[in-house]
């Protein structure tokens, strides 16, 4: 029924579409008398050969999806064949009450045919990997080109600490500033720090690049919504790191060239340079071409959250559930500990992510508006 729906409008009086094959993979089990929404978006065109992905959830949880192959036919020819041949027994839907109108367009076929050809499990983003792959990567060099463009020698380190300093007076005014006892309970225990540093420096890219091949590769009708959401939040991070250069916790009382140099008032340790990790922004290189006041919002707590929102849905495993939703907490914890960000910062990450997400929606809409069969 659903993907009868999905071609509602798009065929002639007189033609009808019978189903060929379905492939079907189970996600995880639904309940017997709960309700199962199911949603079929046409994805390849090839002649009258029609390729549908399907996706049935209950409560947007995703429980199965579906590759769902359609055959546009003669209404009349079809149902004299049912008559004649008493073998048969394959069976037609209702159509729509709306009618079918409008033929396929070839030229729209044969430019699905191309865009769409990489696999046949879900309408996804019509890219192949690779070119998936260049849209990402590329993507984060512009992302840091621009944030680092101007690197930390073209901020005033003063107008940085100004806002540190507003951040601290906020969290302060609301009974909440607590990331410099919070850093100070755990900063003398040395494994602990390094393991966090660890985690800092690497889950942040790791997880993200494993739940964007994994929903590309497992769940591509789900794949151009989240990836859209993921470049659009951090795109949009830029907007932040200009109009609001921020002094992490970390360099408040570093009396280098970019620190604040108030170890009185901000006792801050920066975790990575004095109890050591994977790589440091001290190096004088470093800090004056990378840009160390791009701090609100938090990117690393906007992914983490991005990373839970879209694997939650699609995984079953009790273990693996509780994994996805302590992420995004152990992130902000990493964050704080580390010295490398405020609390508040996540709350702008989240902010960023929330405005990511309504933009890829329109994004997504207008590339389906702009790649769906044309009428005439």
């Amino acid at each position: 029924e659903s993907t009868v729906q999905a071609l509602d409008g798009s065929l002639v009086d007189g033609e009808t579409s019978v189903g060929m094959r379905i492939h079907v993979d189970h996600v995880s089990p639904a309940a017997p008398g709960v309700v199962v929404t199911a949603e079929a978006v046409l994805e390849v065109v090839e002649g009258r050969r029609l390729t549908f992905g399907a996706t049935a959830t209950v409560d947007d949880a995703v429980v199965a999806t579906a590759t769902i192959i359609r055959v546009v036919v003669e209404t009349q020819r079809f149902l004299d064949r049912l008559d004649g041949d008493a073998t048969c027994t394959m069976q037609v839907g209702h159509e729509p009450e709306s009618g079918i109108r409008t033929r396929l367009d070839p030229e729209v076929q044969a430019s699905s045919r191309a865009r769409l050809s990489r696999r046949d499990t879900g309408p996804g983003s019509g890219l192949h990997w690779w070119v998936e792959v260049l849209l990402v990567m590329g993507f984060y060099v512009v992302y840091s080109t621009i944030r680092n463009l101007f690197g930390s020698e073209s901020i005033s380190a003063a107008d940085a600490l100004a806002n540190a300093e507003r951040i601290i007076d906020l969290e302060r005014s609301i009974g909440l500033y607590l990331e410099l006892d919070l850093q100070r309970a755990f900063v003398d225990h040395r494994w602990f720090i390094q393991f966090w540093n660890l985690f800092y420096g690497t889950f942040h890219f790791a997880v993200t690049v494993f739940a964007l091949v994994w929903v590309y590769r497992r769940f591509p009708h789900l794949y151009a919504r989240h990836r859209s959401t993921f470049l659009c939040t951090t795109g949009l991070a830029l907007i932040g790191f200009a109009l609001f250069p921020l002094m992490p916790p970390r360099l408040l009382s570093n009396c280098g060239e970019f620190g604040g140099c108030l170890a009185t008032l901000h006792p801050y340790v920066d975790t990575v340079t004095d109890v050591g990790g994977l790589w440091s922004f001290d190096s004088g290189t470093m800090q004056s071409v990378s840009n160390q006041y791009a701090a609100m919002p938090s990117l690393h707590f906007a992914w983490a959250t991005w990373c839970a929102l879209v694997i939650w849905p699609i995984v079953s495993n009790r273990t693996a559930r509780v994994l996805v939703a302590t992420y995004p907490i152990a992130t902000l914890f990493a964050v704080i500990v580390t010295g490398n960000h405020f609390w508040l910062d996540a709350v702008g990450g989240l902010v960023v992510l929330g405005a990511g997400s309504l933009l890829a929606g329109v994004l997504v809409r207008v590339w389906a508006a702009l790649h769906r069969p044309a009428s005439r």
